[in-house]
């Protein structure tokens, strides 16, 4: 899935990870494959599970 690196950033913000958002911000491109990033998304405690289809880019594209 695609999704913006200020999802992840957000999410692990809003969860008190402020170092591992930090690291995020720093280490990830603007827009992401989740798969691609599935190591360190995984590291920071991330599933896809915890990304909204609604924040995935082609779905806002789609403006759904």
């Amino acid at each position: 899935m695609k999704t913006h690196k200020h999802h992840i950033i957000e999410l692990l913000k809003s969860r008190g990870h402020h170092d591992h958002a930090a690291e995020a911000e720093a280490s990830l491109p603007d827009e992401l494959d989740t798969d691609e990033h599935e190591d360190n998304l995984k590291r920071w405690g991330v599933s896809t599970n915890d990304i909204s289809p609604a924040s995935s880019i082609g779905i806002r594209r789609m403006g759904l």
